[in-house]
């Protein structure tokens, strides 16, 4: 049950109910990761960011995969899908070290909008 629920979480109605539940939280979460920054409050919003991200797209991909898949082949959605939760699991790994040994998600995401110091 639980190797299904990753490789086609589009077929699990809770799983399809908790991706829309992340809909609304990473909503929610995006401003107040943004306006508390820097603050004890970001390092919590930015693991909670960077879990339910690569989620949120990992149901949608599957979504995705489900529907296009067929149209290239019958026997194409099984690599898909492997190729799908192997990528995944690599970003939340990602995230996570970016999260806990870097600067955070959204240290690095407003440093984007910096200007430096070496280009004035």
């Amino acid at each position: 049950m639980a190797s299904r629920l990753i490789t086609h979480p589009d077929a699990h109605a809770k799983a399809l109910a908790y991706y829309h539940k992340l809909n609304v939280a990473l909503v929610a979460a995006a401003p107040i990761a943004v306006l508390a920054h820097p603050s004890p409050l970001s390092t919590p919003v930015d693991l909670a960011i960077g879990i339910a991200l690569p989620i949120h797209a990992h149901v949608g991909m599957m979504n995705v995969i489900s529907d296009y898949a067929p149209k290239i082949s019958k026997h194409a959605a099984a690599p898909m899908r492997a190729s799908m939760a192997g990528l995944t699991a690599v970003t939340i790994a990602g995230l996570l070290r970016l999260n806990l040994q870097g600067a955070g998600i959204t240290e690095t995401a407003k440093s984007l909008w910096r200007t430096s110091a070496t280009s004035r």
